[in-house]
């Protein structure tokens, strides 16, 4: 897997890729994460999913993510 996947914290304003962090596994990485995210909030606001992409969204001129694809896809 050779994706670059970029975390950035918000609070100390450092970013870098996973492997930087010496994390191998990012979907693994990420459902960690989110359980434990998950376990601090209500479960009304609980994170469902995550789904990561090879690519970054298609994107408009003024750099705006725009949606081309069919409802069935946001699913």
């Amino acid at each position: 897997m050779n994706r670059k996947i970029w975390t950035t914290a918000r609070k100390t304003g450092k970013e870098g890729l996973l492997k930087d962090k010496d994390i191998t596994d990012p979907q693994k990485y990420f459902e960690n994460q989110v359980k434990l995210l998950n376990a601090r909030m209500p479960s009304y606001k609980a994170v469902k999913r995550v789904k990561l992409r090879d690519t970054e969204f298609q994107k408009n001129t003024s750099r705006k993510i725009t949606l081309q694809c069919s409802p069935s896809d946001l699913h």
